[in-house]
């Protein structure tokens, strides 16, 4: 994950990165509609990718940014099934797509104290998904002679529903969703 941001007076930029690899094996219980002993390997490769820019509305001791941009989700996805003995029966579903969306958001952040800091993101898009939002919340402190440096400790939410047809023509509804903690170091330039 990597985020690169530059600003002059109220007007900015930003790009960020994400990329994942994320594979999980399951054998199922006795139950319909597949026999007890049934394995499926899941696998899926998804990468995020971010470009947008930001307009910071006045007022002193706090930022308030409004955000734009697009969004490409490029992910792959496969299936791997294999039905139990006697019919040892083994059938792979790959889908892989990359999707644009446009995003609209805000970003808030405000100071509290002298070197600690807190900031919240929500944003939401459309476009090749049917809806992707995002949310994210971090606190930091800054060190340095010139407080140059910042160590952020956060979570991160972001769901995407994805409707894409299978390399067999299946159709496909996927809702992806990312969840967990974040730590980011920042150096100001």
């Amino acid at each position: 994950m990597i985020h690169f941001e530059g600003r002059a007076e109220k007007a900015g930029f930003f790009v960020d990165l994400l990329y994942l690899d994320l594979s999980d094996e399951e054998t199922t219980s006795p139950g319909p509609p597949l026999p007890g002993g049934t394995t499926v390997d899941a696998a899926l490769t998804t990468g995020i990718y971010e470009a947008g820019g930001f307009y910071r509305l006045p007022g002193a001791g706090r930022a308030l940014d409004l955000l734009f941009g697009a969004r490409l989700l490029d992910f792959e996805q496969g299936f791997d099934i294999a039905l139990p003995s006697p019919s040892t029966v083994t059938t792979t579903i790959e889908q892989s797509d990359s999707l644009l969306d446009g995003f609209v958001g805000v970003r808030y952040g405000h100071s509290m104290g002298k070197r600690w800091d807190f900031v919240v993101r929500a944003d939401a898009g459309a476009g090749d998904t049917e809806l992707t939002w995002n949310a994210v919340g971090t606190v930091g402190v800054r060190f340095g002679e010139t407080d140059r440096y910042n160590l952020r400790f956060g979570w991160r939410e972001m769901e995407a529903e994805i409707e894409a047809e299978s390399d067999r023509g299946i159709d496909l509804e996927t809702d992806l969703a990312l969840s967990g903690p974040i730590i980011g170091f920042v150096i100001k330039l």
